[in-house]
């Protein structure tokens, strides 16, 4: 079960987000910490996460990687100085009704975030996000070939199935 709000690739494609208008700079590669390219990345999706998790806000990156046209971001959401979040007092539990429990991470470091970001006009977009996602709505399909995210994908996520 998913707990928290995804934005799916339907609604997605439906308002023509479903793919960057700007190439691909180069070969997929994790932006180095406290470069501009991760900056960017980064503060074009905290205040969609802080929509549902509240301000301040900074993430922890598990898995971050680009080339130049798309992004998948696998992060964990912390306040500044690595501060746990409380949950229970985030807007996606006071003002969305999501059940705590049922939030990946809110027992533990912080919640889990995933995204889908494209490159339009030079600005990064967040095509798809999960906060507190408990299953891995990201892997395969429509993601890797679809939608062509599969070289910033964790390398196990567009396998196919034997």
């Amino acid at each position: 079960m998913i707990a928290a709000l995804v934005l799916g690739a339907g609604v997605a494609a439906a308002q023509g987000w479903d793919a960057p208008t700007d190439p691909p700079t180069g070969a997929a590669a994790e932006p180095a910490r406290g470069t501009p390219a991760r900056s960017d990345l980064l503060d074009h999706l905290r205040p969609v996460i802080a929509y549902h998790l509240g301000a301040p806000l900074e993430f922890r990156v598990v898995h971050l990687r680009s080339d130049g046209a798309r992004a998948f971001a696998m992060l964990v959401a912390q306040r500044p100085g690595g501060q746990r979040i409380a949950i229970e007092a985030t807007p996606m539990v006071q003002r969305d009704g999501e059940p705590p429990s049922l939030i990946d991470g809110s027992l533990g470091a912080g919640p889990a975030v995933q995204a889908f970001l494209v490159r339009r006009g030079g600005q990064w977009q967040v095509l798809s996000y999960a906060v507190g996602a408990t299953d891995a709505w990201w892997v395969g399909e429509p993601w890797c070939k679809t939608y062509g995210f599969a070289p910033v994908m964790p390398d196990d996520a567009c396998r196919e199935n034997p």
